[in-house]
């Protein structure tokens, strides 16, 4: 935290390119009402170590190759996928401190991500 606040970041994979976080969804029944409901989380495990300087948790990055499994309804080898959400140290992260104009919707354009100095 500093004196404004909480500092946003800017974080990407090292080079730029798309990545998947590790996700549940379900559908199921209320129990009090009978509705169906549906939810979701992004999976959480400890900081990489190029993350850690900014929080001690973090997504689950999937690696590329895992995507397949992950998403296969089908496959059920808990400890197989329990195996995918584990930090990947060799997870190469860039991250920045950027302004927190990040934090208004009304607030657009690529300049949001540029960095704002060096946070911490």
């Amino acid at each position: 935290m500093t004196p404004g606040g909480k500092q946003p970041w800017f974080i990407r994979m090292k080079p730029a390119r798309p990545f998947a976080f590790a996700g549940l969804w379900e559908r199921w029944k209320d129990p009090a009402g009978g509705a169906m409901l549906e939810s979701c989380t992004i999976v959480t495990t400890e900081a990489a170590p190029s993350i850690h300087r900014i929080h001690e948790r973090m997504p689950v990055v999937l690696a590329d190759t895992d995507w397949d499994r992950w998403l296969d309804t089908a496959f059920s080898d808990t400890g197989t996928l329990s195996e995918l959400l584990k930090p990947d140290a060799g997870t190469a992260l860039d991250a920045w401190p950027v302004s927190r104009e990040v934090n208004a919707p009304r607030n657009q354009g690529p300049g949001l991500i540029a960095s704002a100095g060096d946070a911490r």
